[in-house]
C-alpha cells in the first residue's frame, strides 16, 4: 500500500491506521516521500535549482500529493507533533509550483 490507498477521515483515523506504532511500514513510506520532497523545497528555496526544470519534472506529482494527501495532513500532523515547521519546505515547494501553474496559465 501507499499514500494513494490509504482511506481516512481525519488526522486522528490517518494516525490510528498508519501512524508510526500502529503501521511503522506505511508510515516510513508517507515520511519518506514527504521528506523527499522537503529536501526538493530546500533546493528550491536556496535557488540551487531552476524553478522552471524542477516544475517542468516533478511539478504534476508535487501538487497532486500535496493537494490531496499532505497538505490536508499537515496542519494536524504540526500539531501531533508539536513542530510547526514539519513539511515546511514541502509546502514552499507546491506554493512555488502552483504559482508557476498559474503563470503558465495566464
Amino acid at each position: 500500500m501507499n499514500i494513494v490507498n490509504m482511506k481516512y477521515s481525519d488526522i486522528d483515523e490517518f494516525w490510528n491506521k498508519y501512524g508510526p506504532l500502529s503501521n511503522p511500514e506505511e508510515y516510513t513510506s508517507f515520511a519518506r516521500l514527504g521528506y523527499f520532497f522537503d529536501g526538493i523545497g530546500v533546493l528550491l528555496k536556496r535557488e540551487l535549482v531552476d524553478k522552471y526544470a524542477l516544475y517542468d519534472l516533478m511539478g504534476v506529482h508535487v501538487l497532486q500529493y500535496w493537494d490531496n494527501w499532505y497538505g490536508p495532513l499537515i496542519v494536524g500532523l504540526r500539531e501531533k507533533w508539536s513542530n510547526p515547521n514539519a513539511y515546511e519546505m514541502f509546502e514552499h515547494l507546491a506554493c512555488e509550483f502552483n504559482n508557476i501553474r498559474q503563470e503558465l496559465t495566464r
